[in-house]
Parts: C-alpha cells; sequence; structure tokens
C-alpha cells in the first residue's frame, strides 16, 4: 500500500490544485487526519496503539496478497447517506480518499504483475513496499496535523469504529516521525518492481479521481433530512501493536520496512 508521505501528498495536491470549498472540505486537518485512520490500528504504523483491528476490516479488504480495498462500498456506507444530511465530515471523506488510493495502486500493481508474469507473494509485496517508499523519498508535504478538540470528537465519532483520543495522539506523534525520517536520503535508490513513472502516473490520477468525485458529491449536498443512523459494526479487537508483531510474522515484516 502506498507510505504515509504518499497518502499526505496526495492531500496537498488534492488542495493544491482544487478549491477546498468546491470540495466541501471545511477542516483541512481533518481530511489529513482521515487520510491516516485506515493504518493508525492495522499494527506496523503506529506502534503504541491501544489495540489493533484487521486490515481487512480497517481497509474494507479481502485477505490475499495486494489487496484492494472496496472503496466504493465504503463511501456507499458513510459518505452517500449523508448527502442530504448537511454531509459526511472530513475525516470520513479522508478515510474514503485513502481507500480509493490503496485500491487504485494495488489494482494497478496486480495488473502490472499479471502482464509481466509475476508471481504475488511475499518477496513482491516486499519490493512494491521498498517502491512506495523510495517513490515517498521524493514527496516533501508541509502540512502537519494538529490534534484539535474538534478532531478528538471526530474520531471518536468515526462511524465506522471509536478512535480513541490516546490513539490519536499517538498516530500524529507517529505521523510527525514517519515524515521526518522520509528526509533523510533513502539507503537504496533503485526501484524494484515498479517504476518511478508507474508510481507517479497513478498518483496524479487519483488525485483526479478524488477531486471529481468529491465535487460532485458537494454539489448534490443539501440539508433537507434529518441523517440517518448508521449502526457501526461490532469488530474483533486484536492485541496492541507490541504483541501483534510478536506473533504475526508478515506484519513485523511490514513494520521492519516502514521504521
Amino acid at each position: 500500500m502506498p507510505s504515509w508521505n504518499i497518502h499526505a501528498a496526495l492531500t496537498e495536491q488534492l488542495l493544491a490544485s482544487n478549491k477546498a470549498a468546491a470540495l466541501g472540505i471545511q477542516d483541512t486537518n481533518a481530511f489529513l487526519f482521515g487520510n491516516l485512520v485506515p493504518d493508525i490500528y492495522v499494527g506496523y504504523m503506529v506502534s503504541d496503539a491501544s489495540h489493533t483491528l484487521r486490515y481487512i476490516d480497517t481497509h474494507f479488504a479481502d485477505s490475499t496478497h495486494i489487496p484492494v480495498p472496496r472503496a466504493q462500498e465504503f463511501w456507499d456506507t458513510y459518505v452517500e447517506p449523508l448527502a442530504h444530511s448537511g454531509g459526511a465530515n472530513d475525516l470520513t471523506k479522508g478515510v474514503w480518499a485513502h481507500l480509493l488510493a490503496d485500491k487504485t495502486y494495488n489494482k494497478r500493481v496486480r495488473a502490472y504483475n499479471a502482464e509481466h508474469h509475476i508471481q504475488n507473494g511475499e518477496q513482491t509485496r516486499i519490493k512494491k513496499q521498498h517502491d512506495f517508499d523510495l517513490f515517498g523519498h521524493r514527496l516533501t508535504p508541509s502540512q502537519r496535523l494538529v490534534v484539535t478538540k474538534s478532531l478528538l470528537t471526530d474520531a471518536a465519532n468515526f462511524a465506522q469504529y471509536a478512535i480513541d483520543p490516546d490513539d490519536v495522539y499517538a498516530a500524529s506523534r507517529a505521523f510527525s516521525s514517519y515524515l521526518e525520517r522520509m528526509k533523510k536520503a533513502p539507503k537504496e535508490t533503485t526501484y524494484q518492481l515498479l517504476s518511478q513513472a508507474f508510481i507517479q502516473e497513478t498518483f496524479d490520477e487519483i488525485v483526479k479521481m478524488v477531486a471529481h468525485k468529491l465535487a460532485n458529491y458537494q454539489a448534490r449536498v443539501t440539508n433537507t433530512q434529518v441523517a440517518p443512523k448508521i449502526e457501526r459494526p461490532i469488530y474483533p479487537i486484536g492485541p496492541p501493536p507490541s504483541i501483534l508483531l510478536a506473533n504475526d510474522p508478515q506484519a513485523a515484516a511490514a513494520y521492519k520496512t516502514r521504521h
């Protein structure tokens, strides 16, 4: 999946090339945070999170190599139903944007692998992640998270699952640390699976897709109906990351490639 540097840069490029109001984005800080949310509880991005959740739950994906998140299903469940009650909040829109980015990148990587007869597996995943991280070193997103009272409220009320206040702070710290690490020169400078052009072209396409979808949504938003009640699913709660990483070799490998 794309690194946090890529998700942050996608957010920044989206807001640089479009007027936030036209996209219905009022709180860019909450939108940025939403673009990080699906990775908070997976275990290998925020090492001091209070617990973990399954990737298949946070990302609306199946358990398979190079999973393709069902971004449209998330949209239909948590964004579209609020179109006539003021619209979904910016954190929720950010979560959707993250899932769309992961979906688009992973779907295209799958097609690339099939075209070049590359077998999916752990080594392919490691090479893919290496290339995303290498590309991320080229990016210099400047926006930083600010943990505000409104952000804590939105996080606690996130319709898919609650995000604990302490975990909002932990994610903010992890994000800041990650951006600082990405400022350093990479140890390896050769792409192993994908090309820089492949990742850049997909990056540009994602910005266009997110802008189009959000602008179209904002044009339809009204405040004529009472917000429907959206039932929060019950997900199995996993152990803190330290315990997960000790017992899950794949999660531990994913953590190692990012730290």
